[in-house]
């Protein structure tokens, strides 16, 4: 489990975004690589990505959110009966038995809470079992003990063989020790990466390190700022006061320390490590036909409605609308092509 810490605007989420393959807007340099192959379709399929805001329906309970999600994103090769009895695991493992039957809610419908929200938004991408997952602040606007139910479901996914990469903004000292690796970011530049609980020890080394006991993550991102301490007893003991030399002196010092050792490791484990072969030909069509999404996007709007008043007249008023809209979806290909033809081509 992968820790990405940093001061807002430090590039945690443009990092987050461009690793899983959603930065779209944005332009990368360099390559990205995992185990020494380029992001494509099957790659895409074996990760998962989490966003910082839930994106759920809130009139759904929290079984049939996870049992149609099951539904669209399982295979075909899958039953109806697998794909319920996966989600129904995925519910377990959660720990969201006591509230499936319970609507999701959303900002003016109470439903169940935030940190069981988070998880259902979790157990989405799990019902795929990605091998790697990826969590924009999973933690953000949740208590601490909230947010430490939710980082302990996220260790023990990495426990059962799952590489889990997540942003973080400020955590608690006993979330901060439970991060396998950290990376601490500055306005675009790593300033650290290794072992949690190995960072302050790194920091103390290169001559930054607090006079008194305090939470590594306060002292990781102040230094990440390059404020030292507002509190004179705290002040480490050097004669760097401005911010800007002072990101430039942890720059330079992770260039000088970090980066060698790290190249060291990706070779090695490069060299031990066991090739996983991930067919194309698996994931070069949808996972389940035409009407099966069709059928189950259907029945999922009309439980999402449920609580509206239904008439004949409006149902027939949607189908007609969507109708005109897929044939103009349909035609728009020519109604460009005409477009664009020299004026003698036209008809």
């Amino acid at each position: 489990m992968l820790a990405i810490l940093g001061p807002s605007g430090s590039g945690k989420t443009t990092l987050l975004t461009g690793l899983g393959g959603r930065l779209v807007n944005g332009h990368l340099k360099g390559v990205i690589t995992y185990n020494n192959k380029t992001f494509s379709n099957a790659m895409n399929r074996s990760t998962g990505f989490v966003t910082q805001d839930d994106v759920l329906y809130p009139h759904l309970t929290v079984s049939e959110t996870l049992v149609f999600t099951a539904l669209l994103r399982l295979p075909k090769t899958f039953t109806v009966e697998e794909k319920t009895a996966h989600a129904e695991a995925i519910i377990t493992q959660l720990g969201l038995t006591k509230c499936k039957d319970i609507i999701v809610g959303g900002p003016f419908l109470r439903g169940i809470s935030g940190g069981e929200r988070k998880r259902v938004s979790i157990g989405q991408e799990m019902l795929i079992n990605p091998s790697l997952l990826f969590l924009d602040e999973p933690t953000s606007g949740l208590d601490s003990t909230t947010a430490l139910r939710i980082v302990s479901t996220l260790r023990d996914l990495a426990k059962g063989g799952r590489t889990v990469v997540l942003t973080i903004h400020q955590p608690s000292s006993r979330l901060f020790y439970m991060f396998k690796k950290v990376l601490l970011l500055s306005e675009g530049n790593p300033l650290y990466f290794g072992r949690g609980e190995d960072a302050m020890g790194y920091f103390s080394g290169i001559g930054f390190s607090p006079l008194v006991a305090m939470n590594p993550s306060d002292f990781l991102l102040d230094l990440s700022n390059g404020i030292l301490s507002d509190d004179p007893r705290v002040l480490v003991d050097t004669p760097i006061d401005d911010p800007a030399s002072i990101k430039k002196t942890l720059v330079t010092a992770f260039k000088t320390n970090l980066v060698e050792n790290m190249k060291e490791q990706l070779q090695e484990s490069n060299v031990h490590q066991v090739a996983e072969k991930l067919h194309e030909k698996k994931f070069t069509q949808w996972s389940n036909t035409w009407w099966q999404q069709f059928s189950v996007l259907f029945r999922r709007g009309m439980k999402e409605c449920k609580h509206e008043s239904f008439s004949s007249l409006k149902v027939g008023e949607v189908l007609v609308v969507a109708l005109l809209c897929g044939l103009l979806w349909w035609k728009s290909n020519n109604i460009q092509d005409q477009l664009f033809l020299p004026s003698h081509k036209r008809g």
